[in-house]
């Protein structure tokens, strides 16, 4: 039993034309998805692939136009007050920016407490000592619990917006893009951190990230989505060691690396920016540099090419490369 289903989720938007008219825009396009017990997932594409809005859905901050996230076989919208209260504790989120995602008017020590005094996780006189064990937990001292977040680094806030997440011990922990604003040093302690902490909780993590080298280091699968679909699934060392999409190639042929070649063939055309939807087709097809008819005109579904491994692309179906 997964942890976290999604199933065909899509969630449409309204937007506003330069002319005036309206719109529908598709953030995502029937996406599934599975994170079960343990799972560390990597979820990448550019940014405007759907990334952060398939992680609020996933969390029931966002709705889904149609499809549907299950929970323990029940779908989230359904979930009355207590069962969704008990959901909140199983899954948590670490968002981007912990400086808008603290209170400044809150120091440290009651934005932790107030989490644990919502979901009455201890007694009022057992708080303080569990704020300052959710604080070493993440390497900070029980002094910094009287001070406001505008007095932290940008590495030091992201390990409050940690310690306030795993407040509630969650089966699941959704990090999107938690390491994307901070030094690299910096970035290097969180996902650590961030390793360590699924390690010893046997917490699953699904982390959003446009960073492959991110995802490479912490992950062991990793979901790759491009204009609200996904269009490759599976197994880290491989989808990252011998990609088959051709976006998947272009990404890693994004990536220095002095010590791997890709043809430059698969990564010939410059990513341009917002594409025009290709309708019922392949949403790649107008960057693709292997775009056939069948590509502009019918959209393919994930399918297997390997253990573990999926692919949405025509010219992989029955192996074809």
């Amino acid at each position: 039993m997964p942890l976290l289903e999604a199933i065909d989720l899509t969630v449409r938007y309204t937007v506003r034309g330069a002319a005036g008219g309206r719109r529908d825009f598709s953030a995502l396009d029937a996406v599934s998805l599975r994170v079960g017990p343990g799972e560390r997932i990597g979820l990448v594409g550019e940014s405007g692939s759907g990334k952060t809005t398939l992680a609020k859905t996933l969390i029931g901050l966002e709705r889904p136009s149609s499809g549907s996230v299950q929970v323990d076989g029940q779908a989230l919208h359904t979930l009355d007050a207590v069962q969704l209260a008990q959901f909140r504790r199983q899954v948590q989120m670490v968002f981007q920016d912990p400086m808008g995602s603290l209170n400044p008017r809150l120091t440290v020590g009651a934005a932790i407490g107030e989490v644990l005094a919502v979901h009455r996780i201890v007694a009022r006189a057992e708080r303080q000592q569990r704020v300052a064990d959710l604080l070493a937990t993440v390497g900070l001292d029980l002094d910094y619990a009287g001070r406001y977040p505008h007095e932290f680094s940008g590495g030091q806030r992201q390990r409050i917006g940690i310690a306030r997440a795993l407040a509630l011990e969650p089966h699941l922990l959704i990090a999107d893009e938690p390491v994307s604003a901070l030094d690299v040093s910096v970035q290097a302690q969180v996902l650590n951190l961030l390793s360590d902490l699924c390690d010893a909780r046997h917490m699953a993590l699904l982390l959003v990230a446009h960073d492959l080298a991110v995802v490479n280091y912490v992950c062991r699968r990793v979901v790759v989505m491009y204009l609200g679909r996904v269009v490759e699934s599976g197994p880290v060392e491989r989808v990252f060691g011998a990609p088959a999409h051709p976006y998947t190639i272009a990404l890693r042929a994004a990536v220095p690396d002095p010590d791997r070649a890709i043809a430059r063939e698969d990564a010939s055309r410059e990513p341009q920016p917002d594409p025009a939807p290709p309708g019922e087709g392949c949403p790649f097809w107008p960057r693709c540099p292997r775009v056939e008819h069948r590509c502009r005109v019918s959209r393919p579904d994930l399918a297997p090419v390997g253990e573990g491994h999926a692919v949405a692309c025509w010219r992989l179906r029955g192996n074809e490369r």
